[in-house]
């Protein structure tokens, strides 16, 4: 170690380069997100993952976007990597008689000037996996997971819930026929968050946001069906008596959702947790990628007539000439990527839906209004870990997260696993590891723990419960308002 890393505690770290694989984990220094590296091909075997080359490097097909650009525009849209990675060491391994990239490989962004480069060399196989699953699931149980990714989904509308029971049932089943129910409420466990978003549309009198609450609901729809009690009975696990339960409640529960109008607008008017798309994970934020690219699957006549009035002129064109330039981009990008090219209004309303409706959209803007309000002198500061860290005070002493929800309407696991994001990933002591920032970088992180919401949470009747789990964590919450 240098004198001047002594004095300033920089820790020089020169781990050997690991060729990157399908699943790679990404970040952009201008990028408000990490995201994923994906390879084109349809079959994926965990145990030998495809690797990647220095030609994987297209925008929206191997590269993702990074969420807000510093630039003052959405990633979606301004993402344009160079059309090579760049190999610091030369690489005498080839794919397809092209270089392979390696953990110390990066890739220009030409919208921007700034560098694209790797975290984790994928190797670790978690991104193929969900992958995998995904790609299953939507085999398996077609439009399932679009019912459970919409909090406005209805398994009993839609006539879905013997497709959920099946599908948890081939979750257990695949686990040696029993589940703990208190795994699925791991953080990092996006098949749990889909068992559990089919949980709480299957068992309306169940409350799944919190484990607790719902080991007592279970406890009283296992009573009112004589369940409880009974043999082999065991609210703590999701195994074949568990199954018969929710079989028979789901099955009263669809012949009063059929057949009594008062439990059928309950149920068109219910919404559910937003599990997946409250998730801070790059896991689940790669999900919501994938789903807005499909947000214009259906779309009516009227809707579309009445849209064109208003959008496009007479030749087919979009009247807004940024719009137009926007779409034009998408275009040459798709052309040039082999990729199929959308109708100007499906473009837009799948666009609108992930720069304007998404719950990442919802936090790219409480970002830029914090950034604007000028409270904090650092934003999106890079720590050693790999992890990033939304704002941070040095002179106030404050390392603070962001989170753009409604406490009311996420499950209190999840809210949990806010605080402990402290200590996991921005906790005191962290070094700093910042081109953005070059005063920073080297120092380590000091300071109290703040996790910033909307200001509207404070206005809960039972924010002093939140306030008192989160002095439990060491977390001071502070609440700023959306818009200024």
């Amino acid at each position: 170690m240098g004198l001047m890393s002594w004095l300033f505690g920089k820790e020089e770290e020169d781990s050997p380069a690991e060729p990157l694989v399908l699943g790679a984990l990404l970040e952009c220094d201008y990028g408000e997100r990490q995201t994923f590296l994906n390879l084109e091909t349809d079959n994926i075997n965990i145990n030998a993952l495809p690797q990647a080359c220095v030609e994987d490097a297209k925008a929206h097909v191997n590269i993702m976007p990074f969420g807000r650009c510093m630039k003052n525009d959405d990633c979606f849209f301004k993402l344009a990597p160079d059309e090579k990675w760049i190999n610091t060491e030369p690489q005498s391994a080839r794919v397809n008689g092209k270089e392979i990239i390696t953990t110390k490989s990066n890739l220009i962004c030409k919208a921007t000037g700034m560098t694209i480069r790797p975290v984790t060399s994928g190797q670790d196989g978690r991104f193929a996996r969900f992958l995998i699953f995904v790609r299953n699931m939507d085999l398996k149980y077609p439009g399932l997971r679009e019912i459970l990714e919409d909090p406005y989904g209805s398994l009993y509308l839609e006539g879905k819930y013997e497709a959920a029971l099946q599908f948890l049932e081939d979750q257990m089943k695949s686990q040696d026929g029993c589940i703990e129910l208190i795994t699925l409420y791991d953080f990092e466990n996006l098949e749990g968050e889909y068992m559990l978003a089919a949980l709480e549309r299957l068992m309306v009198d169940c409350d799944v946001r919190s484990f607790e609450r719902f080991m007592d609901d279970l406890t009283n729809t296992a009573l009112e069906n004589d369940v409880e009690g009974m043999e082999g009975w065991d609210k703590n696990y999701l195994n074949g008596d568990m199954l018969k339960l929710l079989r028979i409640d789901c099955k009263k529960t669809e012949e009063l959702i059929r057949t009594s109008p008062m439990h059928r607008a309950m149920e068109e008017h219910k919404m559910f947790s937003n599990w997946l798309r409250e998730s801070t994970n790059a896991l689940a934020y790669t999900l919501v990628i994938y789903a807005s690219a499909r947000a214009m699957e259906n779309v009516s006549d009227e809707e579309v007539e009445e849209t064109q009035e208003n959008l496009l002129d007479d030749t087919g064109k979009f009247i807004d000439n940024s719009l137009e330039n926007n779409y034009q981009k998408y275009v040459k990008r798709n052309k040039a990527a082999g990729k199929p090219v959308r109708e100007r209004l499906d473009w837009k309303k799948a666009s609108d839906y992930w720069t304007k409706d998404s719950s990442v959209a919802r936090g790219n803007k409480f970002n830029e209004t914090v950034k604007d309000s000028d409270i904090y002198p650092y934003h999106e500061v890079h720590l050693s870990n790999g992890k990033r860290l939304d704002s941070y005070d040095p002179i106030s002493g404050e390392i603070i997260s962001r989170k753009a929800t409604d406490l009311n309407k996420i499950s209190e696991e999840t809210y949990k696993s806010y605080l402990s994001e402290f200590k996991d990933k921005y906790s005191v002591g962290t070094v700093i590891r910042s081109n953005k920032y070059p005063e920073l970088d080297g120092l380590k992180l000091e300071g109290e723990y703040i996790l910033e919401i909307p200001a509207s949470n404070a206005k809960l009747s039972n924010i002093k419960y939140y306030e008192e789990i989160a002095e439990k964590a060491g977390v001071k919450l502070r609440f700023t308002e959306e818009i200024q």
